[in-house]
């Protein structure tokens, strides 16, 4: 089930800045990408997404990822005090056509990719390296349209930059034979580096999907975000993305 909202929970933390679309069907888009300034939102921090999910005033559903392909739907059903618990749900891509539900995508280098349609549909992924190569933004695109969207728009939300992102010379050639030279770059220090960014813009390209806002901050760069390869970080940030209805 998702994590619920709760009254009662501390606001201490800083909210997060909320910014979106309004949808020509009707009703809107909002989404946010959270910092240091948020806490710490892991999967071992259930108070504090439930908090978030406060200030925001929808339940988050956040599952466990693995740096995979696979792609959950979330239903009315996991929204009830039954529903399935998050903590055992392993998906890299979380989509729904509900209204009032966050997706929500942890990460603390990785890219978070929050995708929309026109209709409603929304979807969430987890853009670290290895679910790109293995084709995550596609599978949820694909996802996306079995829910009835037709044309998909994304926004990337803070993730490391390749100044920072020394990398290993074997897995960028593969990822660069499947997303182009683009994908190759180099750190401050000269290194080998990935453009993760790139990497993303390559993926959302080939799934037909329109990148928007593709420039986020490097979160090794500076103390604004969680960083596990620039600090060591076990700490995650949450980026979430929902509907509201047109009464809303």
């Amino acid at each position: 089930m998702a994590t619920t909202t709760s009254t009662s929970l501390p606001s201490s933390a800083e909210a997060p800045s909320i910014d979106g679309v309004d949808l020509s069907s009707g009703g809107a888009v909002r989404w946010c990408f959270t910092g240091r300034a948020q806490g710490d939102l892991s999967e071992s921090a259930p108070a504090a997404v439930a908090r978030l999910g406060s200030q925001l005033e929808v339940p988050i559903f956040a599952v466990h990822q693995v740096h995979g392909d696979g792609v959950d739907v979330v239903t009315e059903a996991d929204l009830s005090p039954a529903g399935r618990p998050v903590s055992a749900i392993e998906a890299d891509g979380l989509v729904t056509a509900l209204t009032g539900v966050g997706l929500g995508i942890r990460t603390a280098d990785c890219a978070p990719v929050l995708l929309w349609s026109p209709e409603g549909v929304l979807g969430a992924a987890h853009g670290g390296w290895g679910g790109l190569e293995v084709g995550i933004i596609g599978a949820v695109a694909r996802s996306m349209t079995d829910l009835g969207a037709t044309t998909i728009d994304a926004t990337l939300g803070p993730c490391i930059g390749p100044e920072c992102y020394e990398f290993g010379a074997e897995p960028l050639a593969r990822l660069a034979d499947r997303f182009g030279p683009d994908v190759c770059s180099r750190t401050a220090a000269g290194s080998e580096a990935l453009d993760l960014r790139a990497a993303v813009t390559a993926a959302t390209d080939d799934a037909g999907v329109r990148l928007v806002a593709s420039n986020p901050p490097c979160t090794a760069c500076g103390d604004d975000h969680f960083s596990h390869r620039a600090h060591g970080d076990q700490a995650r940030q949450l980026s979430v993305i929902w509907r509201l209805d047109a009464a809303a």
